[in-house]
């Protein structure tokens, strides 16, 4: 007797997966919130002299006594300078993802970090640069130097293309790296500048530092916003992106 299967409707499994994801990105982007809220309570609490969370709540509500209020209020600029500076690093290795459209992409592959770096040896060992003020100014235009020299590089010839652009980034970072590794070894005084600042620090800063980093910071992100539509369509193939009506080469120069 011949039998006969009922199949079930086709996609079902594809609506399925589909109601699915936006159920898991909901509950991810609220995991990262809690998260991020614990990591903030914990840069307020602990530090050489702990806090507890009691004492935090008495230092919002105006109850706490001043050696206690002194404490937390001294440890905001490095709690909201570290919220800052994890933003805008998330945001550019989500930028040198779309343009390289490499999952395992950050600013390095591209050559930007090493440009800033070769900014700042160059400023400390000739130009009297010193402290962290000084050199957070110079690694701006040696980043941006950098990325356009990498982005000319890449795109010479036959235009851009992902390899040619990962290949001009890693060809500038050698070169970048040579330079400074012969600077700081001649000069001790550079080296110690030059580690101080690839390590980092957020402690013993103040407002003052947050105020005059958020303008370059809010444009670096509002340019991001503007090149997402770009990076989508990038996302899908240089072919596909100009099929879209979107412009390759000008959403990775951006």
């Amino acid at each position: 007797m011949a039998t006969t299967t009922v199949a079930p409707p086709s996609g079902t499994g594809t609506s399925r997966s589909g109601a699915a994801r936006p159920a898991f990105l909901l509950l991810m982007t609220v995991a990262a919130v809690v998260a991020l809220a614990a990591a903030l309570g914990a840069s307020v609490m602990f530090g050489s002299r702990s806090t507890s969370f009691g004492e935090v709540l008495d230092v919002l509500g105006g109850s706490a006594d001043a050696n206690v209020t002194a404490i937390v209020e001294s440890r905001y600029p490095r709690t909201v300078l570290g919220v800052l500076a994890g933003l805008c690093l998330a945001v550019a290795g989500t930028l040198m993802q779309g343009v390289s459209r490499n999952p395992l992409a950050e600013p390095g592959l591209l050559g930007i970090n090493a440009g800033a770096s070769a900014s700042i040896v160059a400023a400390t060992a000739w130009l009297g640069a010193s402290g962290a003020t000084d050199t957070m100014w110079w690694a701006l235009p040696g980043a941006l130097v950098a990325g356009v020299l990498v982005h000319v590089i890449g795109s010479a010839g036959t235009g851009t293309s992902v390899v040619r652009l990962v290949l001009a980034g890693a060809v500038l970072t050698a070169v970048l790296m040579a330079f400074i590794q012969a600077v700081t070894l001649s000069k001790p005084q550079v080296f110690d500048s030059y580690r101080y600042w690839v390590v980092g620090a957020l402690g013993g800063r103040d407002f003052d530092v947050f105020w005059s980093v958020l303008p370059f910071a809010a444009v670096g992100l509002l340019l991001a916003l503007a090149l997402g539509p770009g990076l989508n369509a990038l996302a899908l193939g240089d072919a596909t992106a100009v099929a879209l009506g979107s412009n390759p080469a000008r959403t990775r120069g951006g």
